[in-house]
């Protein structure tokens, strides 16, 4: 088994959908004929990965970069609603009409979140100087040449 960078994982599906569902949408019929039991990892991760790639552009549209070590919850759903409709549409399968419509609002939200008109709540750390040039601030004038000028002489 292969493993993804995701942002998610199985289980975070599951404030959506049903286990059954989970299970229908990532795996294959097993060898005999039967149902599967569970989510086929690889299918789920490949999927998972995706999603997570696509959140991460509307996020370097943001900031430059990806300043997130831990998502926020709001992130962490349009990952998932991703997720689904991503493997609903495997294999060119048909995604039903509210996935659709889910996979729409989120994009939505996320070109939103990017243009800074949502707030993605994520602690992003202060921007690096990246030239590691130092940098230099001046202070405002304290006294005038004229006043020197009494002090010194």
């Amino acid at each position: 088994m292969a493993t993804y960078d995701s942002y998610i994982e199985a289980d975070d599906c599951l404030t959506l959908i049903s286990e059954a569902s989970l299970i229908r949408i990532f795996s294959e019929p097993n060898e005999d004929g039967s149902d599967p039991t569970e989510v086929d990892a690889d299918l789920f991760g490949q999927a998972a990965e995706a999603a997570s790639r696509e959140v991460d552009g509307y996020l370097r549209r943001r900031y430059g970069t990806i300043p997130v070590a831990a998502i926020s919850a709001d992130l962490k759903l349009r990952v998932v609603i991703i997720t689904l409709y991503r493997g609903y549409s495997r294999g060119g399968g048909t995604v039903p009409e509210g996935r659709r419509n889910d996979y729409k609002d989120a994009v939505h939200w996320l070109e939103q979140m990017a243009k800074g008109e949502v707030d993605p709540g994520i602690a992003v750390p202060p921007a690096a100087n990246e030239n590691r040039s130092p940098t230099y601030s001046a202070n405002g004038r304290k006294m005038t040449r004229d006043e020197l000028s009494g002090i010194m002489g």
